[in-house]
């Protein structure tokens, strides 16, 4: 689940986030809303485990901070955990996987992900991140990296003082660096580098050379655009429009199982209702994208991307 995110004492009192939550009517609003169990999707019959989210970390947090004028318990790590550790009791064997999640949910699939993959060696593995991008800016700084980034085609840097990142400090998110499953020195993911993010994404995806990652970003996403301008900026300068068309084929680049679509518009997440059969980009129906992303079809495009035709925006 999504819900925005809160690392600070501004962000927490600011309305970037869903502080509170009800699971019963988020049962209701899940049957009013199919996403990726739309009879059309090759998910429809799938078995799933949706983890709710009201913590405000991403779902990679274990902490509790505290604020200025609140308390927040950044929990969403813990949870997230849990929820893994109930599918792994109850799904001992599978024949394959779709670690999913949008805008804050997205976040967490980076992370989650090369959990369900490891535990399922023998499984056909899939992740999807619906609106959001492995780019955030150098206050917030969500690092996963793994390893800095030495290709000649790194994406440009900018300049300015970095440091530890809110959300390893606030959040501890650096618990659930999956050090048992991918070794590296961690220590030097404490502080913000430039370009961490997609760092961590390509070594993560790299680990998994058979799993398939897929990733959805509007043009101008309007949510992921205001969090970015929030966070401290980054890459070029404030703007995520262009930071996201760097950091989209350097993904690409690093990886050969990655897999990228920017949609028109600037409408954020696609998957929680119906919108993925109606965002056509390139000629190429979101849904059906996704479909392909999950079966591993010969047909699955690498790159599709609305430009020049994404609109006014």
């Amino acid at each position: 689940m999504g819900g925005g995110a809160c690392f600070s004492a501004t962000t927490c009192s600011l309305p970037e986030w869903i502080p509170l939550e009800s699971a019963n009517a988020m049962k209701l609003f899940l049957e009013t809303k199919p996403g990726l169990h739309n009879p059309k999707q090759e998910t429809a019959d799938w078995h799933a485990i949706y983890i709710p989210y009201c913590t405000g970390d991403g779902h990679v947090g274990n902490n509790t901070a505290h604020y200025v004028d609140q308390t927040v318990h950044h929990m969403g790590g813990i949870n997230a955990q849990a929820a893994l550790s109930y599918a792994f009791e109850h799904f001992p064997d599978v024949e394959a996987t779709l670690t999913a999640g949008q805008s804050a949910g997205a976040v967490a699939t980076y992370m989650w992900s090369v959990y369900v993959m490891d535990h399922y060696p023998n499984a056909d593995h899939a992740m999807l991140a619906d609106s959001y991008v492995p780019l955030f800016g150098k206050v917030f700084s969500l690092s996963l990296s793994l390893t800095r980034m030495s290709s000649p085609t790194h994406p440009p840097t900018h300049t300015g003082k970095t440091g530890v990142t809110d959300g390893l400090k606030n959040w501890k998110m650096s618990d659930f660096f999956p050090r048992d499953i991918i070794s590296a020195n961690y220590t030097k993911w404490m502080s913000y580098f430039p370009g961490w993010a997609a760092s961590f994404a390509t070594v993560a995806f790299n680990h998994f050379p058979k799993s398939r990652y897929g990733i959805y970003a509007s043009n101008a996403d309007s949510v992921e655009s205001s969090f970015y301008v929030v966070e401290g900026c980054g890459i070029e300068g404030c703007s995520w429009k262009k930071a996201m068309r760097v950091v989209m084929p350097w993904l690409r680049n690093n990886s050969t199982n990655v897999y990228t679509y920017i949609g028109t518009g600037m409408s954020h997440t696609q998957t929680v209702d119906n919108a993925e059969y109606s965002m056509k980009s390139d000629g190429v129906l979101l849904s059906d994208w996704i479909n392909d992303l999950i079966t591993g079809s010969p047909n699955l495009q690498k790159e599709v991307d609305c430009d020049p035709h994404c609109g006014w925006f």
